[in-house]
């Protein structure tokens, strides 16, 4: 139940939950810990994914939407 991947924070590979259930043709798998910082890739989603703009973003923390 436990696999390891790495950890940016600390920078080593620690253990952490795996994957359940194993599906034989999908298995799964964890790639990393996570991000080192919450919301550490907020710009990358909103701007890269969804399309907003920098200007939008502004406005929507000014709003505290975000």
């Amino acid at each position: 139940m436990l696999v390891e991947h790495f950890d940016e924070r600390i920078e080593r590979p620690v253990l952490g939950p795996g994957i359940v259930p194993v599906l034989s043709e999908t298995p799964g798998r964890v790639r990393n810990a996570g991000p080192a910082q919450p919301g550490q890739h907020n710009d990358d989603v909103y701007i890269g994914l969804l399309g907003k703009s920098a200007e939008e973003l502004d406005r929507l923390r000014a709003e505290e939407v975000l």
